[in-house]
């Protein structure tokens, strides 16, 4: 419904009405480019969120399979995220680097129960295949389209793979992971991080 303020008689021809119509028409179509767009929004907050989920149910599957190791995980995501966030790093590269830290040692599903479950020291040829999870994450990984600006975290962080310059977020957490294994623990406690 429309209703329209005159001051004075108002007497319509054709071409007022047809205008009017237009206009009508315009504000139907703005006002449904607005319902959509809404939806839109909706959408792609769940489908961000639906990521977002199965990305740390790998996590804790994960962190399941291993339990030596339970927990490493989140650890070095918070701390990487507090690295990135005292670098100035922005909300969207945040996103990115929270996933490439939740997944830094997803390659060790590729690991051998054998190697990854050991009970003591592992051997030099054991030490080769277990080097070999940051090579098995980006395996699992480059197809995911939507990962692919997190993948440099779960190659590179253990900084033993060919990786040109590694990138800012890698070595943040390959610091991070060395933080929980402490061998950082000093620095960043000096530093107030």
């Amino acid at each position: 419904m429309l209703e329209i303020f005159h001051r004075s008689l108002l007497d319509p021809d054709n071409e007022w009405f047809g205008f009017l119509d237009t206009l009508a028409g315009q504000a139907a179509i703005a006002i449904e480019n607005t319902a959509l767009f809404e939806d839109l929004q909706r959408t792609n907050a769940e489908l961000s969120k639906a990521y977002d989920s199965t990305i740390e149910g790998w996590s804790h599957a994960l962190d399941l399979r291993d339990k030596e190791t339970e927990g490493h995980t989140q650890r070095v995501t918070e701390l990487t995220l507090k690295l990135a966030r005292a670098f100035g790093f922005g909300d969207r590269e945040l996103a990115y680097i929270r996933w490439g830290a939740l997944l830094h040692d997803i390659g060790k599903m590729g690991v051998p129960d054998r190697i990854l479950l050991k009970e003591g020291p592992l051997t030099e040829e054991e030490w080769v295949i277990m080097r070999q999870h940051p090579v098995y994450a980006h395996e699992m990984l480059r197809t995911i389209q939507y990962l692919r600006p997190a993948l440099d975290i779960p190659y590179c962080h253990t900084g033993s793979q060919d990786c040109r310059e590694p990138d800012a977020a890698s070595a943040l957490c390959h610091w991070s992971a060395g933080a929980t294994h402490g061998w950082l623990a000093p620095f960043l406690a000096r530093s107030g991080i």
